[in-house]
């Protein structure tokens, strides 16, 4: 049995810190393009990337902390809205609902990336179809 690796803790941090902040620069986009399941996915996408993620020494794990990081990023970015509505319901919705779809559909996108070839093509549009059928419910009030 191979022995197995200690994570580089500062080089984890380093790239959770990325996906805190990657909402924060994605979300501009969706102005310019307000597809935000074409957006976000890319963006997503494009971490993993950038960051030079593939799927060795025990990093599978990765892909899904760094999607479920961004879906808590952004639903806080929904914060203020919610206090000045005085409502926590949109709030809690997102922390319960898109926290989850965001780290599967950046699973999605990993699982692409590391098995390479068309298969990146596939996890990206798989991500991009689960986002959207998200999107589709959650816009025609199924879960509220």
């Amino acid at each position: 049995m191979p022995a197995r690796r200690t994570p580089n803790i500062p080089q984890v941090i380093s790239q959770t810190l990325f996906a805190v902040m990657l909402p924060v620069f994605a979300v501009p986009f969706e102005f310019i393009i307000p597809v935000p399941w074409f957006v976000e996915e890319f963006a997503k996408y494009g971490m993993l990337r950038v960051i030079g993620w593939t799927n060795t020494e025990g990093k599978a794990y990765r892909p899904l902390l760094f999607g479920a990081v961004f879906g808590l990023s952004e639903s806080l970015l929904f914060l203020p809205s919610a206090i000045q509505f005085g409502s926590l319901e949109p709030l809690l919705f997102r922390l319960f609902l898109t926290v989850p779809m965001h780290a599967v559909t950046m699973g999605a996108v990993g699982l692409g990336i590391a098995n390479k070839g068309k298969w990146v093509f596939v996890g990206l549009v798989g991500a991009m179809l689960i986002h959207f059928l998200f999107n589709v419910v959650a816009g025609q009030g199924v879960w509220q």
